[in-house]
């Protein structure tokens, strides 16, 4: 299971990109004069502060179980990273041909 990562909006919103192109799933805690964000990700919600606890557990529950039942395939870059969600591992040369010959097929 992912871990829900909690940003200030907009104050934060530098770190939203890497996060959306990792499948992270991420709360954003919206400031009381501030706009809300446009998203459509289902890894992405937001919540108007100040804000109940109750609410921020149940929006932070929810992104979890739609993180842990969005499938994603491990994606290899040109360097030879084999990503996957928020973790990589570095494959030699011959791996890298292996991983990409088995994802064309």
């Amino acid at each position: 299971m992912l871990d829900v990562v909690l940003l200030r909006w907009p104050e934060e919103s530098e770190h939203l990109d890497d996060l959306r192109s990792r499948g992270v799933p991420r709360l954003l805690l919206v400031g009381p004069e501030s706009p809300p964000p446009d998203s459509i990700d289902t890894l992405e919600d937001w919540v108007r502060l100040p804000a109940a606890d109750p609410d921020v557990r149940a929006r932070v529950a929810t992104l979890e179980m739609r993180a842990s039942s969005t499938v994603s395939s491990p994606e290899l870059d040109a360097d030879g990273l084999l990503r996957y969600r928020d973790r990589w591992v570095s494959l030699s040369p011959v791996e890298s041909l292996l991983a990409r010959f088995w994802s064309s097929v």
